[in-house]
């Protein structure tokens, strides 16, 4: 595991967003202290990371979960990435299910 205080010490000098890859089974470590295992955060516990990505791919399976700090940083990945329409799914999902917007 990669040294996550040391970079988010490093990213919080200069200022910068922290992703972490959390890989196939990375995103386990959130639950690790409630099972007994003294493990460093290398979650939102952390105040520097933005965004942890969990990617299943060396499983041979195509999904990607992205978990985002705050929905700023969704609005600017659709920016970046100029679609629009995720937008409007984002926008139906929320209007059916919790009654929004």
């Amino acid at each position: 595991m990669d040294p996550v205080s040391a970079i988010a010490a490093v990213a919080r000098r200069w200022k910068l967003p922290l992703h972490v890859d959390a890989c196939l089974g990375g995103f386990l470590l959130a639950f690790m202290g409630d099972a007994g295992f003294a493990m460093p955060p290398a979650d939102f516990r952390v105040a520097e990371i933005t965004s942890i990505s969990a990617d299943t791919h060396k499983a041979s399976l195509s999904l990607l979960m992205l978990l985002l700090r705050t929905l700023l940083l969704l609005l600017l990945l659709v920016q970046q990435l100029n679609v629009i329409y995720i937008l409007q799914l984002l926008h139906l999902f929320f209007k059916t299910y919790f009654n929004t917007f």
